[in-house]
């Protein structure tokens, strides 16, 4: 945190919250213009269903808020340079996710077979759960780089 945003009277904890706020706020509207674009392209052009669309956007809005709750933690302990090791970490996880199922590790009818209503209040609970765990390391980072 710079010196100037340390010394307004808000509090270190308004502060990055704000910047969780700030940054899945512009992720929801994205997402939103996105979700409108997809409606529009699957009744004049798709060859897909609705409920398609709409996991595909809900999957990525789910990757967008991952990469975020990793990302703002890590550039508060070492900056905002070192970016392109969440990056890194998220390719990695993600390609063994792929290795696992390419492996028939991880059954993908079973995956399929997912009530879609289901998957996305899983992939919500854990988008809060990640959201939250790293909103209280993030505080704890910049509480104690201040000490």
């Amino acid at each position: 945190m710079g010196t100037y945003v340390l010394s307004t009277p808000i509090s270190k904890e308004k502060i990055i919250i704000s910047r969780y706020i700030t940054s899945f706020s512009i992720i929801l509207t994205i997402s939103l213009v996105s979700t409108l674009f997809n409606i529009f392209y699957f009744f004049y052009a798709s060859p897909y269903t609705l409920e398609i669309h709409m996991l595909t956007i809900f999957l990525s809005l789910f990757l967008c808020v991952l990469y975020l709750s990793l990302l703002i933690p890590f550039v508060y302990q070492n900056g905002a340079n070192d970016g392109s090791t969440v990056m890194l970490i998220l390719i990695l996880l993600f390609s063994g996710i792929t290795y696992l199922i390419n492996a028939q590790l991880i059954p993908v009818n079973v995956i399929m077979g997912i009530n879609p209503v289901l998957l996305i209040v899983i992939l919500l609970f854990i988008m809060v759960i990640v959201t939250l765990i790293s909103i209280y390391f993030s505080i704890r980072i910049v509480n104690k780089k201040l000490q």
